[in-house]
């Protein structure tokens, strides 16, 4: 089922046990339907509302079977646990919690006259907060045991992202379809003014809603993209044949469901996709669901006979297809390998540029010292140049000093020599 994409709620859950997909073994008691009318309290006004007879547990009995289940178990919160493998919540009360969850982000981000968030990822931290642990107040929901996790964190946001997105997108449909009512009757009293999209919702707030929310340009790309991927084929695959009959029971919780019970065992790709798109005579929601189910289950076999069976990732990117962030058949939650290659190579690059990135510091410091170690040798030398030109300079000034003192003493002993010869001859006159 291609993201967008609306679930179906074609069979009951339990047309799953005939298909393969048993239900869970813990005792919950059986929805109240009420046969005629019944007088109950508004929660929004406190006045006196008729009931209409439902099988589904909404309004003022919201959440009275989990609370039933918890007082049976002496106000032990109800067990759900998360794995890596499905990344979602698993188990018998995988689809209370998750009921739980979106009862509660409709609870406490009700929107008012004047303000309400596009996703759920810009609501503020306390309002996500105050509703995650309103359920967990409920469920204890645990990986390995370990009740607070990165993992069990992850999925939580993540399940209220998609119930948030799912919630804003029931009301922009309700809207749409009472707008478009309107305008072909202009009926009094049809308005989608005047048809609040539940008794919650103040006449005000729902103004706000339809004027800065449905009517905001800035979501009517997202939107029509949207409409463009439930309404027409994926990659080859029909509308029809991208639904599912597991109502709001997700492929995480009817797969953990039966690999819990005793000497229970994980269901193959082909079993899931089976009991996923039949219905409750068996037969399927689609023909071209038939041919995908052939193809499986031959591809299966043959691979099994060769001696290299395939696993259900690869028989679901061979004949369902290739998704970004999911297995194709396994709904949202089981992340595909090539996710956590992807994810790996990247984290390998990332640290293979941090490296390169201090290879690089490390060089250029090195460039560094080297140009300053050359700069100040060639300081040295020339100094070392400069000192030595003085010596010489100093040397040769020495020299000729020495050499004129010598030219000096030269000519101060002839002169010498010539007065004593002239001395000599005088005394030779004299004493003739």
């Amino acid at each position: 089922m291609g993201p967008g994409s609306r679930k179906s709620s074609a069979s009951s859950n339990s047309s799953i046990k005939s298909r393969g997909i048993a239900e869970a073994t813990t005792s919950v008691p059986p929805p109240i339907v009420a046969s005629t009318p019944s007088i109950v309290p508004s929660p929004s006004t406190g006045t006196s509302v008729v009931a209409a007879p439902s099988r589904r547990v909404r309004g003022p009995t919201l959440g009275k079977r989990v609370r039933r289940l918890i007082e049976g178990k002496d106000g032990t919160r109800l067990r759900v646990y998360v794995t890596q493998e499905m990344r979602t919540f698993c188990g018998a009360n995988a689809t209370k919690v998750a009921n739980e969850l979106g009862s509660q982000i409709r609870r406490m981000c009700r929107p008012t006259a004047d303000s309400f968030c596009h996703s759920w990822k810009l609501l503020h931290d306390q309002v996500k907060r105050g509703v995650i642990q309103a359920v967990r107040d409920k469920f204890e929901v645990t990986e390995n045991g370990v009740e607070f996790t990165p993992l069990v964190e992850e999925v939580f946001d993540r399940k209220a992202n998609l119930l948030y997105k799912d919630w804003k997108w029931r009301m922009s449909d309700h809207y749409e379809k009472t707008n478009d009512h309107y305008e072909r009757t202009k009926e009094d009293g049809k308005s989608p003014y005047q048809l609040p999209f539940t008794k919650d919702i103040s006449p005000d707030a729902w103004k706000f809603m339809i004027d800065h929310i449905f009517k905001d340009p800035d979501w009517q790309p997202r939107k029509l993209a949207g409409k463009k991927n439930r309404n027409h084929p994926v990659d080859g695959f029909s509308v029809a044949s991208r639904g599912h009959t597991l109502g709001s029971r997700s492929f995480a919780a009817a797969i953990t469901i039966e690999a819990d019970k005793p000497n229970g065992k994980v269901p193959d790709l082909c079993e899931v996709y089976q009991a996923s798109h039949t219905l409750k005579d068996g037969g399927w929601i689609d023909p071209q669901c038939a041919e995908i189910h052939a193809r499986m289950v031959a591809a299966r076999d043959e691979a099994s006979e060769a001696g290299c069976p395939l696993t259900d990732e690869e028989l679901s990117r061979i004949h369902l297809g290739e998704a970004k962030y999911y297995i194709r058949g396994f709904g949202v939650g089981p992340r595909p390998s090539s996710f956590s290659s992807r994810s790996s190579s990247n984290s390998s690059n990332l640290e293979l540029q941090k490296v390169q990135s201090e290879l690089e510091l490390l060089r250029e410091d090195r460039q560094r010292e080297r140009e300053e170690n050359e700069k100040r040798w060639e300081e040295e030398e020339r100094k070392q140049r400069e000192r030595e030109e003085q010596q010489r300079q100093r040397d040769e000034e020495l020299r000729e000093l020495r050499l004129r003192d010598e030219q000096r003493q030269r000519e101060f002993d002839e002169l010498k020599a010539m007065m004593m010869r002239h001395m000599h001859g005088r005394d030779n006159v004299r004493s003739m």
